[in-house]
């Protein structure tokens, strides 16, 4: 399973603990790190052999321009959206390849999402609507999301492109923890 990871940066002094837990918690999937910095931040580059893409994006207003930028780069595979606040969940590779297995022609998935304490943040829903799902909670196929992006100016973006998606197929609910919600603040 190839797993494209989708991360706008304006906060790179996570940019470590995020790649390690991408190391420590991806061990059979395939996975390609996409990354895009706010223009004017100083970042550099971590050293993590799956680290593919380390760019300066635009300004961008709650990272949409930059996650745009770095879908137009995906090709193929699945897509992730880790930002940049936010670690890999420890359950997150096991739920995506049981996901895959259960539902092989789905095109996305929805799954429980915690806060760092552990509590639920987001159940998972196969009826999108701004703020009953999380750009973090979910796993995309890249075709799929075929020429969409997200609005850019906007703080509901994940909502809103979510919406437009689950008009062409609702996304599979998946009953498992898999994900945080900003689990570096």
């Amino acid at each position: 399973m190839k797993l494209h990871i989708i991360t706008p940066v304006s906060r790179p002094w996570n940019l470590v603990a995020i790649g390690q837990s991408i190391a420590e918690r991806i061990k059979r999937m395939e996975v390609y790190w996409h990354c895009a910095i706010d223009k004017g931040c100083k970042a550099t580059k971590p050293d993590f052999p799956f680290l593919t893409t380390f760019v300066e994006g635009p300004k961008s207003f709650f990272g949409n321009q930059l996650r745009n930028l770095l879908l137009d780069l995906v090709q193929d595979g699945w897509v992730y959206f880790l930002d940049d606040d936010n670690v890999l969940h420890e359950n997150f590779e096991n739920a995506a390849f049981h996901a895959v297995e259960c539902n092989p022609d789905a095109n996305w998935f929805c799954f429980i999402q915690v806060r760092r304490d552990g509590r639920v943040y987001l159940n998972p829903t196969d009826s999108p609507q701004v703020g009953n799902i999380d750009m973090g909670q979910v796993v995309i196929r890249r075709s799929f999301i075929n020429n969409f992006r997200f609005p850019e100016n906007s703080y509901a973006a994940d909502g809103e492109l979510f919406i437009l998606l689950s008009k062409f197929e609702k996304p599979v609910i998946i009953r498992e923890i898999a994900t945080y919600y900003n689990y570096l603040r």
